[in-house]
């Protein structure tokens, strides 16, 4: 079962992955990856996380067919943010309503503003 801190990044850039996942994990989120989007879908099936930090360009997989995919087996309201450097992607996936985009490249204060819209940071100790 999933946390309420739970998130899934699927992006295939490796230092990207680890930067976030470092950077989550300081703020006290549980962060799980997939470097593709059937991995993706695999890791959503097993454990359904709180939020998915999605990649727009990876290989063997478009954007749109991962999010078809995802709305057809049910896996929404999962909140989705697309990580992209293409400023078109607004108009690219505008059938998709609820998607929130975190622009590359971003530095990390983006990053935890854009995550916690969605899924707020656990309390750490000594704050």
């Amino acid at each position: 079962m999933s946390t309420p801190r739970d998130i899934l990044i699927i992006d295939d850039e490796v230092t990207i992955v680890d930067f976030m996942t470092e950077a989550l994990q300081e703020e006290g989120y549980i962060v799980r990856s997939a470097n593709h989007g059937d991995h993706g879908l695999s890791e959503i099936a097993t454990i359904p996380p709180a939020l998915i930090l999605l990649d727009m360009h990876m290989p063997g997989m478009t954007t749109t067919a991962f999010l078809e995919r995802v709305c057809s087996h049910g896996f929404l309201p999962i909140p989705i943010i697309i990580m992209t450097a293409d400023r078109q992607a607004t108009c690219i996936l505008s059938a998709y309503h609820d998607l929130t985009y975190l622009l590359k490249p971003f530095d990390l204060d983006d990053l935890m503003v854009c995550v916690a819209k969605f899924v707020p940071p656990p309390l750490r100790q000594g704050r």
